[in-house]
């Protein structure tokens, strides 16, 4: 049985043919800057929980909605109150039992692999995971919403920024992967949104191979430890709790196409090294520029920056939704980790 949840809303916006948002044509008439919507308490299969699906888990949970996160291990350290449960989604018919269990409203893919570097020693298995969990899920069920989280890295970074109707043109392996994926998706005969996003970041423990690079970053700086970083790479970095807030409402209001997730603020990641060791008063000497050729960072696009014709409006539309650039990010977290890094209390 269906439960329902009554919530405010901004009126829907047209956008342009790139993006649809859902109308709802039963909201009452009234005040034109907010109505009152009826709406469901979504079933949402996650596929994918590492720090982007965990926290979107945290978040349509606190919007009301019932959220399952799904990968084939379970990650370490996942909040009790985080419903979880083992999957490999490449797998057909396991995929099939699970949806006939949960019948989900909505699928988000935010499954790895990830590690764009990784990524590039294999693959093949990049490939095949991609495409083949997109495939899946708009065949088994073609009917639920599907919300893609895809990758700036499907442009291959010789413009400064790229907006949703720029040409895809991945040069690495994991874009490729992430472009099949959306090639999937743009031939199926359901709703769906392909969400491009830029450097998801945030605080999280260092519970796996690899780690985002404002957590990376405080955490080298804050132990005393060297901090190499590529001296010409370029990012539109989005705090990890604003992202899970615009993929929220693009769930909760269907909103379809081709979307740019990212954060306000082109920025190297030498300058936000930089910015992190300024803000928590931490050795900025610390901070060695390299080449990007010569780290883990060697098959990264110079540029891999997004710009966005439709995130601006749908922003401005969406109540208690940010977007908040880097330095904004550092001093919200700061007083939050003041039990895991050595900060100055003011």
């Amino acid at each position: 049985m269906r439960r329902f949840l009554v919530k405010e809303v901004h009126p829907c916006i047209h956008a342009s043919a790139h993006l649809c948002v859902r109308r709802n044509d039963h909201a009452p008439r009234g005040n034109p800057q907010c109505r009152r919507e009826l709406s469901f308490i979504m079933q949402v299969l996650i596929i994918g929980s590492g720090f982007v699906g965990r926290c979107l888990a945290v978040r349509l949970a606190s919007e009301g909605h019932d959220a399952t996160l799904a990968s084939r291990h379970r990650p370490a350290g996942l909040a009790p109150e985080l419903a979880w449960l083992g999957l490999d989604a490449a797998d057909r018919d396991a995929f099939a039992a699970v949806l006939h269990r949960l019948r989900p409203d909505a699928i988000v893919l935010v499954h790895g692999p990830s590690d764009i570097s990784l990524c590039e020693y294999s693959p093949d298995e990049a490939m095949c995971s991609h495409a083949v969990i997109a495939r899946n899920a708009c065949r088994l069920a073609p009917h639920a919403y599907k919300l893609l989280v895809s990758t700036d890295n499907v442009f291959d970074g010789r413009q400064e920024s790229y907006a949703e109707d720029a040409p895809p043109l991945p040069a690495n392996a994991y874009g490729r992967a992430k472009l099949a994926a959306e090639q999937v998706l743009s031939q199926c005969s359901g709703d769906f949104l392909i969400a491009r996003t830029s450097l998801v970041y945030g605080w999280e423990e260092a519970d796996r191979g690899w780690i985002n690079f404002f957590a990376l970053a405080l955490r080298r700086l804050a132990a005393g430890d060297i901090l190499e970083v590529p001296d010409a790479l370029w990012n539109t970095p989005i705090f990890v709790e604003d992202a899970a807030a615009i993929y929220t409402r693009c769930i909760e209001q269907s909103v379809m196409g081709i979307l740019h997730v990212a954060g306000p603020q082109r920025i190297s990641r030498l300058d936000w090294a930089r910015l992190l060791a300024d803000e928590y008063e931490l050795d900025a000497s610390l901070i060695r520029p390299i080449a990007a050729d010569a780290s883990r960072y060697f098959c990264r696009p110079r540029n891999s920056c997004l710009s966005s014709h439709h995130l601006p409006a749908l922003l401005s539309a969406w109540p208690n939704v940010q977007c908040r650039s880097p330095a904004q990010a550092a001093v919200h977290m700061k007083p939050l980790l003041h039990g895991h890094l050595p900060i100055n209390k003011e």
